[in-house]
């Protein structure tokens, strides 16, 4: 398994790649969502929108390496960096549209990351699939304040979650992305 230096090498480098902003997701909030990630300690995750890698790279780094991969990342165009590359073995890549891939991933997500296409409808299609196939997931979302539709997608499940909204820090442009958490109301259901 790849050191916290070794980490932090492959984010510097991803971060330093011509046309990682204004897409990537922050740093600081893939930090936060590794931390998130850590604290629930999820059998499996996955993530919606791949990009470059950096959320990626967070995610496998918070889940320990049990000689498989439990992080799984989804995108409609395969621009992984050389840097995520270097992690090949601690994380499975999906090419194609999330909303066809997602019924199609056998395994069960316990944490799901959302970051693809901004809009109301496609939003709304990707929380009713991990609700449908993923019902107890606790979902993390991006751009929730920089794309009003997205914030508005997630009005539509505020009776089946728990939604926490959090800033994000500032763009180069002031513009702050946002984050929402969705936390499944049927999870304090669940027999420990």
């Amino acid at each position: 398994m790849p050191t916290d230096a070794d980490f932090e090498r492959l984010l510097d480098e991803i971060f330093a790649e011509s046309g990682a902003f204004p897409s990537s997701t922050e740093r600081e909030t893939g930090a936060f969502l590794a931390s998130l990630v850590r604290l629930l300690r999820p059998k499996r995750v996955l993530e919606l929108g791949t990009f470059k890698g950096a959320t990626t790279i967070q995610l496998v780094r918070a889940l320990p390496f049990a000689g498989e991969s439990r992080v799984v990342t989804v995108d409609c165009v395969d621009r992984r960096s050389p840097a995520l590359r270097q992690l090949d073995a601690f994380y499975s890549f999906a090419q194609g549209g999330d909303i066809a891939v997602l019924p199609l991933l056998g395994a069960s997500f316990d944490f799901v990351y959302l970051d693809t296409i901004h809009t109301y409808e496609h939003t709304k299609a990707q929380i009713e699939l991990v609700r449908a196939h993923h019902p107890f997931a606790v979902m993390a979302v991006h751009d929730v304040l920089s794309h009003p539709d997205v914030g508005r997608a997630l009005t539509e499940f505020a009776a089946e979650y728990n939604v926490i909204g959090l800033p994000t820090p500032p763009q180069p442009d002031g513009r702050v992305n946002g984050l929402a958490l969705l936390s499944p109301r049927v999870r304090a259901e669940i027999p420990e």
